[in-house]
This record gives structure tokens, sequence and C-alpha cells, in this order.
């Protein structure tokens, strides 16, 4: 609710891509960071049939990087337009990696969001890499 209160949208749709990496602060390249890392750690996992570790690594990740810390800095950001496009990205990326556990509530989520170029359905969505 948060993130959805947060984002501005242009004409009904916000964008989900990144810029080139200006004016990121500390917190922002950190997420980002700590995000590309889940992806392959979570992406190998399942390639390797570890569900479970694969589904802690992203309760983790969601609950104490993103939520805990990441969104608790972005409430007193005073930059709100890169704070927008970081909380809209990285939670767009955790609804699909967190999907094969929880379809029914990310697919929820994932049809609140005021995206551009949504597709009909997450699990139609490219997979994170």
């Amino acid at each position: 609710r948060f993130i959805l209160l947060q984002i501005k949208t242009n004409r009904g749709r916000a964008s989900t891509k990144l810029g080139k990496g200006k004016n990121l602060t500390r917190a922002d390249k950190k997420i980002l960071k700590a995000l590309g890392k889940k992806i392959k750690s979570v992406n190998k996992d399942l390639e390797n049939f570890r569900f479970g570790k694969a589904a802690h690594k992203l309760y983790d990740f969601f609950w104490h990087d993103f939520c805990d810390v990441y969104i608790e800095r972005a409430k007193i950001r005073k930059d709100k337009k890169n704070t927008q496009k970081i909380l809209l990205y990285v939670l767009l990326n955790s609804l699909k990696l967190l999907h094969p556990f929880i379809p029914f509530i990310t697919e929820e989520i994932y049809q609140k969001l005021p995206i551009k170029n949504k597709k009909r359905s997450l699990m139609i969505e490219e997979w994170p890499k």
C-alpha cells in the first residue's frame, strides 16, 4: 500500500525502467545490488530443485532488506522520483520471483500496480535474470 501511494503516474501508468544510475543514493545501490544477487541465487536454487532454500532467501530479502530497511528509508527520502522508480522496480521483480511460491497473492498485487506495458498476468511476465 505504501508503494502504491508513493507512485506518481504519468497518464495513469508508471515506468518500471531504471535510468543509468544517476542520483542513486547508497541505499538505492545497496537494494539494487541485493536484488541482483538474490535473483542469481534464487535462479540457481530453482534450477537445482532447492525450493525451500529459494523460498527462504526470497522471504529474507523481501521482508528484511526491502520492507524493513529500504521502505523505511524511503519514507524519509527527499528525492522521491528515483525512490518511486526503485520501489516499483524492486517490488515488481520480487513479485516475479515470489510468484511460483504464492501465486494468488502475487497476482492480486500485480493487478493493482499501475505500470506501463503491463501484461494480462504476472505469470507471462519475463523472468528476472
